[in-house]
């Protein structure tokens, strides 16, 4: 408040008498649908995914590891963005993930995981596959062969919640080395489209338990003091039609309109200092 009465060039008391004497109105409204085209710069957002993927690996192999020429194809596109250098280096995946470490995933880092695992064979053929919000996947080949031999890292975390987040699930979820080398393009774009559907629906679901939260919030703030109980008196009616008409109006999306009362805090007398103080 102090801020406030002097942006506005008044005293506070002159501001809080104006807050008291005329309420606010909070006016709620909702957009038409909304249109847009998704557009994913395919060759710049997989720059930044090949660079995650060589730093991921080299937490465990060492960074001098990564300098030699097995790698120097993936060090160019990342550095230099060469469209030859892009060439067999990364592939649009649209397969769905194997049951058991899909669902592992989706347990304990919830349906919007990010997941980037790197891995190796024998021979030195490394390869990444990413997965991104859980809706489009890459695979990634790192180098053709020469690499670190039989190296195995992931990273997995949960954007709904960063502090959800493994280095270690590669010790407890492994991709077969074969299925990470033959990647499916074809169906990339109905995969995606089909979890980016699913991501609105489940953003959909918690947008209405967010709906009732705020109405049940809402309406024993209104109704009741704190720590009192509903009851199903004249009071507890009333905080009841609250609830059901917010969660109507938020549900149905129907523009409205309530009033907001400024309520001035009660001072504590005791806390304040003495203006006589020092006299």
């Amino acid at each position: 408040m102090p801020h406030a009465a002097a942006a506005a060039g008044v005293t506070e008391e002159a501001l809080w008498s104006a807050l008291e004497q005329q309420p606010g109105v909070e006016k709620v409204s909702y957009p038409n649908a909304v249109t847009l085209t998704l557009n994913c710069k395919e060759v710049d957002s997989v720059r930044s995914i090949a660079k995650s993927c060589l730093v991921l690996l080299a937490t465990q192999t060492g960074s001098d590891r990564l300098k030699g020429p097995e790698f120097s194809k993936a060090r160019d596109f990342i550095k230099k963005c060469e469209a030859e250098a892009a060439q067999g280096l990364f592939t649009e995946d649209g397969r769905l993930m194997p049951t058991a470490a899909y669902d592992a995933l989706i347990e304990a880092y919830g349906p919007l995981f990010n997941l980037i695992y790197v891995r190796s064979n024998a021979e030195g053929r490394t390869l990444a596959y990413v997965r991104l919000y859980n809706i489009y996947t890459w695979q990634l080949v790192l180098s053709e062969a020469g690499g670190p031999p039989n190296q195995e890292i992931a990273l997995v975390s949960n954007p709904l919640d960063n502090r959800v987040w493994s280095d270690t699930v590669a010790t407890e979820m492994h991709l077969d080395f074969d299925w990470l080398d033959s990647p499916d393009r074809a169906s990339s774009q109905d995969t995606a489209l089909r979890q980016i559907k699913t991501a609105f629906e489940f953003y959909e679901q918690r947008g209405r338990s967010q709906v009732v939260n705020n109405a049940v919030q809402n309406a024993f703030a209104t109704h009741y003091s704190a720590g009192e109980p509903l009851e199903l008196d004249e009071r507890g009616e009333a905080a009841c039609g609250d609830i059901a008409t917010q969660i109507a109006q938020g549900i149905f999306r129907i523009p409205h309109e309530r009033p907001i009362h400024a309520i001035r805090p009660v001072r504590n007398i005791d806390s304040e200092p003495s203006e006589v103080q020092g006299e």
